[in-house]
């Protein structure tokens, strides 16, 4: 009984299912969250709030791996207290559905020695996930913090100090537009412009410059730009 109770308190929830679950976009709860571990800061300690929380990822449609965050219970709820009384009953509910399962007690000594295999599958899987994902997942979350949103010149910059690359604005933009994240465009306004589905997607975002024959077109990628793209754009050289 005591291992059902231990393993009870390491139940998660992951961003992308409080998204769902909440409506909204997953983006949106991974900032969230940001928050609210700075919030914790001011009366936890860092040791209290990483044990609140698990990095991991998930295969998003296109195929591609991106990051999401597992939590406990507590930073679950606590991330819902803002959002409306619904969002907060569907989390709820939810998490009773999770903790009812969890705490299935087996009826035979061969129902406690399978539950116990099964669960030392599930944390063994998880364990080497955990692994596997830990490299991208430190570099989001440290790239979230630090870089939330780069210039083509600040990323041109950043991809030659830490790849060993020559690589300027000029050269990263012609490079982008060539593989079809930017607009070639047929005037300023809409020259090296992302693509709507990369702004959709989170990897850019662009702001509109007067200039004297009128507006330009200025990009800035993304964390999550960063995080997809940097590879790509390395190997492309």
């Amino acid at each position: 009984m005591n291992n059902l109770i231990d393993l009870n308190k390491d139940l998660t929830m992951s961003s992308l299912e409080i998204a769902e679950l909440t409506e909204k976009q997953h983006k949106n709860v991974l900032a969230d969250i940001e928050v609210m571990k700075t919030q914790y800061l001011e009366f936890k300690n860092r040791a209290e709030i990483s044990a609140l929380f698990q990095c991991s990822e998930y295969k998003a449609k296109n195929g591609k791996m991106n990051p999401c965050v597992l939590l406990s219970k507590e930073a679950s709820l606590d991330l819902v207290t803002g959002y409306n009384l619904q969002a907060r009953n569907k989390i709820n509910n939810r998490w009773q559905e999770l903790e009812s399962q969890q705490l299935k007690v087996p009826q035979t000594f061969q129902q406690a020695l399978q539950l116990a295999a099964d669960q030392q599958a599930v944390i063994e899987k998880q364990n080497l996930q955990l692994a596997d994902n830990k490299p991208k997942v430190d570099f989001y979350h440290l790239i979230m913090s630090e870089n939330p949103r780069l210039s083509m010149n600040e990323y041109a910059k950043m991809l030659s100090s830490e790849n060993n690359v020559i690589i300027g604005q000029n050269k990263l933009m012609a490079l982008l537009r060539q593989q079809k994240y930017l607009m070639t465009g047929r005037d300023a306004s809409e020259r090296n412009k992302p693509y709507q589905k990369y702004i959709d997607a989170g990897y850019f975002e662009v702001d509109y410059i007067k200039t004297p024959v009128g507006l330009r077109a200025q990009p800035f990628i993304t964390a999550k730009g960063q995080t997809e793209l940097s590879d790509h754009i390395v190997n492309s050289l």
